[in-house]
């Protein structure tokens, strides 16, 4: 593991991103937790997981539409699984 990520690959950031931001759920700081998947999301925009997580985050911040779209978006992704 590099110093700031340098030298990680883009799978090991989106991964790294995603945990920080279920982590930080945890700690309920939704709004950091976002940025995280957002991230993560930017790296990978295919992986159901991120898209679940951004989802559970913005229904934390009162922000149901834009869970919803995350959540349809989940159901395009594991449909073309």
């Amino acid at each position: 593991m590099g110093l700031f990520g340098f030298g990680k690959s883009n799978e090991e950031k989106a991964s790294h991103l995603h945990h920080k931001g279920v982590n930080l759920s945890k700690k309920e700081k939704f709004e950091e937790a976002f940025e995280c998947f957002n991230e993560a999301i930017s790296i990978d925009s295919t992986n159901p997981d991120f898209w679940t997580w951004k989802s559970f985050a913005l229904k934390k911040l009162g922000r149901h539409e834009e869970a919803e779209q995350c959540v349809a978006k989940v159901k395009e992704i594991e449909e073309r699984e």
